[in-house]
């Protein structure tokens, strides 16, 4: 019984003993005479996301020709792709000549989230003339804008595609690359057989790819038939 007392008391000490050991280790270690102290860890800062990245698509009824005096349906939309919110975002649009600029406004941003412009213009009454449609342009921040103190966020920016930019070929001159952001302004005439062409190059193009899946497949069923009819005179009782 005292043989277990004593095991028990020394397992004790040694428990104290060990926890003061392991706060001293803990303990800042004094600077010696002539050194500097060890200046405090700070923490690594917290990290963040890449912020706000707004692009923008605009796109028109008529890409490409449109009649005199028709009207043009076009739409811009701003969407928020980056991990974080944009704010103080303004959407803005310049039409074609002596066209009331168009805009709207939005407080914030979230990721994913869009915002759009939608209007009609027309084209002029003039035929072989053109319809210019410029850039749409983005404003927004990337925090709210400070209040009281005089000072704002600096302005990110983001502009959107020209109509016809897709048509664009690297291979030619500056100078071939104007109709970026043209329609051109056709009569009706004009543009009824322009019309009239392209419905014809798509019912050729639709023939032209039905023939390409549909004699492989006539040839696969005629042999097909061939080799049922093998085996059907090979089964046959003689």
């Amino acid at each position: 019984m005292r043989a277990l007392t004593r095991f028990v008391i020394l397992c004790t000490l040694g428990a104290i003993l060990l926890a003061r050991a392991e706060d001293a280790l803990d303990e800042p270690t004094p600077a010696a005479e002539g050194e500097a102290p060890l200046a405090e860890e700070k923490a690594a800062p917290e990290r963040k996301g890449q912020g706000p990245m707004i692009i923008v698509h605009k796109t028109a009824s008529h890409s490409k020709a449109v009649p005199v005096g028709s009207a043009v349906d076009v739409s811009v939309e701003a969407t928020n792709v980056g991990d974080e919110a944009a704010f103080n975002v303004r959407l803005a649009d310049a039409p074609a000549k002596n066209a009331d600029a168009q805009y709207t406004n939005k407080d914030v941003l979230a990721p994913g989230e869009s915002i759009s412009l939608n209007y009609t213009i027309h084209a002029p009454t003039a035929a072989g003339t053109k319809l210019h449609l410029d850039r749409a342009q983005v404003t927004y921040t990337a925090t709210p804008l400070l209040t009281g103190s005089g000072e704002a966020d600096p302005l990110l920016k983001a502009y959107s595609n020209l109509i016809r930019e897709d048509e664009r070929d690297e291979v030619r001159p500056p100078a071939d690359l104007t109709y970026r952001g043209v329609i051109d302004v056709v009569s009706h005439a004009e543009y009824q057989r322009m019309t009239s062409k392209r419905i014809l190059e798509m019912i050729v193009s639709a023939a032209l790819a039905a023939s390409l899946v549909g004699f492989p497949y006539m040839l696969f069923r005629q042999k097909k038939a061939q080799v049922d009819q093998l085996l059907y005179e090979q089964k046959k009782p003689k």
